[in-house]
């Protein structure tokens, strides 16, 4: 931190009140600035049913090496969603789903909630079957996490989910018709993640702070 004296201090400029000699003023990198680490992107295009009203586990990414203890995490996260019910326009009950993303740091032994959305998020009708989509954005900080603070570390996320409620059915990736109408060749060879992000999809980026 940097402490400034104030100049031309005087009783002249001092009407009421107690000013002391120094005031904080904020360095360009103060608190913290930041360089980016690693940036993981995944997607998984697995057809998923949700059934119940209970938390089960949807997908998960690989095991990533080489982050660095002390960093940050911003995530980024897109899941296609869809609610066929019963009754159509005359079904006057809620129907969604909640969707929850979890990260390990040790392979999956061990999975940390970053909570799930509740009503909102673009899964949530009444009245209506729907075909949406749940996009959200979260920044992990290291302090007060279960993020490793020092050394080298693993991350691994998952997705779980379940119905809001389970009359009728409630997919994700499924019934879609991803790339149902493409015009032209494939922007990939061979076929990968670049033409597969309107499935669910994520990306990882690690920000190490620099003092």
């Amino acid at each position: 931190m940097a402490l400034i004296t104030p100049k031309n201090l005087n009783a002249s400029n001092i009407t009421t009140g107690t000013l002391g000699t120094s005031y904080y003023q904020q360095p360009q990198n103060d608190p913290v600035d930041f360089r980016l680490g690693k940036v993981i992107r995944e997607y998984d295009a697995t057809s998923i049913t949700l059934s119940s009203t209970n938390m089960a586990d949807m997908f998960a990414g690989a095991n990533h090496t080489g982050f660095t203890g002390g960093s940050h995490l911003e995530l980024h996260w897109y899941i296609p969603t869809r609610k066929d019910v019963l009754g159509g326009s005359t079904d006057s009950t809620w129907n969604g789903a909640y969707i929850e993303p979890l990260l390990s740091f040790d392979n999956g032994s061990n999975y940390y909630s970053i909570g799930t959305c509740g009503y909102d998020g673009g899964t949530m009708t009444r009245y209506a079957s729907m075909i949406h989509n749940y996009i959200n954005y979260a920044w992990i900080q290291n302090s007060g996490t279960q993020i490793p603070s020092s050394g080298s570390y693993t991350v691994k996320i998952k997705f779980r989910g379940a119905e809001y409620e389970s009359s009728g059915t409630g997919y994700v990736n499924a019934s879609h018709d991803v790339n149902g109408k493409n015009s032209g060749s494939f922007i990939d060879a061979p076929a990968g993640i670049d033409r597969y992000q309107h499935y669910s999809h994520w990306m990882i980026k690690e920000w190490i702070p620099v003092t």
